[in-house]
């Protein structure tokens, strides 16, 4: 199947509410469990065509993400967390409005993971110059889709989406925020106990649709 891509523009209403945008496992989440925070900054790490902020869809990806958010010998705590778009914020993602642009990629050379990172991001970027989005190949993918007011969104597997939220969204543009779901313990990589879930949410499944619900407040 040929890399394919798409824009697609999610609307979001005006005023103080928030949008549910999905999943992210991490070793950090929210000080207070009664109340979602913004992210006004993340570590960007290494600089290279896919750094950004991760994001799964559904939970059970997200959970997959766990063991990468864990200390070299693998024992800490680690969280699954709500993320969320600001409606207050989200004109200031491209100076258009209110909506959240994201490339949409297709493809089942993206889900490989036989296919290597470079030649991936080769394949993303043609179909990007296919539907009019120039990324020059010395500039980093992810990073100059976020210059340019995109998220972007493809394959993690053959059956599951991520969403990598550009550093620059986070750091710049103040548009995410958290919420704890899920709290995970483990030790030497295995998990210990049961996970806990955020009492504050008034939830009892994990897998309830989120983004039906009314989110938590934002920290004082």
């Amino acid at each position: 199947m040929a890399v394919k891509a798409k824009i697609t523009s999610i609307a979001i209403q005006p005023g103080p509410t928030c949008v549910f945008l999905g999943y992210k496992s991490s070793g950090i989440t929210a000080k207070s469990l009664n109340h979602r925070e913004i992210i006004k900054s993340y570590p960007e790490g290494k600089k290279d065509d896919w750094a950004g902020l991760y994001i799964a869809e559904d939970r059970a990806t997200a959970e997959g993400y766990l063991p990468d958010s864990l200390p070299g010998n693998g024992t800490g705590d680690a969280y699954i967390n709500l993320i969320y778009i600001e409606a207050s914020t989200v004109k200031n993602f491209d100076g258009k409005g209110r909506k959240t642009q994201f490339v949409d990629i297709t493809g089942s050379e993206i889900a490989d993971p036989n296919v290597p990172q470079k030649e991936k991001a080769r394949l993303v970027r043609k179909a990007l110059s296919d539907i009019g989005v120039q990324i020059p190949e010395s500039k980093p993918l992810i990073e100059t889709l976020g210059l340019q007011g995109y998220l972007y969104r493809g394959p993690h597997t053959s059956t599951e989406l991520e969403i990598i939220v550009p550093f620059n969204f986070i750091n710049a543009k103040l548009a995410i925020s958290l919420a704890n779901l899920q709290s995970f313990k483990f030790k030497g990589h295995l998990p210990v106990g049961n996970p806990v879930l955020n009492p504050a949410l008034g939830i009892t499944n994990p897998d309830t649709p989120m983004n039906t619900r009314q989110a938590l407040s934002l920290a004082p």
